[in-house]
């Protein structure tokens, strides 16, 4: 077994490459990546896997994710926490019975952060009538969640509660054919 090249054993990156890590870490699309970098669009699949296999590209990549991780402070916890405001929040928490039983929406003051992050648009709408000599305006405002149930998938998948299946069939959708199967038992000596 040979140990791995330490980053000064490394060969150096090409402008080519360096523009590859650039592009690769936008949006983690290997082909796009190599295509925006100034690669050949016919053979970007390809050169997209052979750069990803070097050891020079993986190692900036890994140096750039966790510079990138660092700087806005990206980590397991605070993903995790971010997906639980989202997964855990409830309507209730922006509207309260009024006097007559309808719901009135909570004073902005009175809205946690923690509740506010699970809100992606808030619209206001307002009204003007007449009553009489008096003109009345009226503000509705709404609330749109964050995809709760999405969160909560990722949640559960990453707690282990739900298992992903992959379902593997043959040619055209049929049964997958298994060949030169062996079963071989193998116990260490006391």
């Amino acid at each position: 077994m040979t140990d791995a090249p330490t980053p000064e054993q490394l060969e150096p990156l090409t402008e080519k490459q360096q523009a590859f890590v650039r592009e690769y870490l936008l949006d983690f699309n290997g082909r796009q990546a190599a295509i925006r970098a100034g690669y050949a669009e016919k053979a970007a699949a390809s050169q997209a896997s052979s750069l990803l296999s070097k050891p020079n590209i993986s190692y900036n990549l890994q140096v750039a994710k966790a510079a990138t991780s660092d700087r806005y402070a990206v980590t397991k916890e605070n993903v995790i926490r971010e997906l639980a405001r989202l997964a855990f929040s409830n309507s209730r928490d922006f509207a309260i019975a009024g006097p007559d039983g309808a719901p009135v929406q909570r004073h902005w003051d009175d809205i946690t952060e923690d509740q506010t992050a699970a809100i992606s648009e808030i619209t206001f709408e307002t009204t003007t009538r007449k009553e009489g000599d008096e003109i009345v305006k009226t503000t509705r405002s709404k609330f749109k969640h964050h995809d709760k149930k999405g969160a909560l998938d990722t949640l559960a998948k990453h707690l282990g509660v739900t298992k992903e299946m992959v379902e593997l069939s043959g040619a055209g959708g049929g049964p997958l054919l298994v060949q030169n199967v062996e079963r071989r038992i193998v116990r260490k000596p006391d």
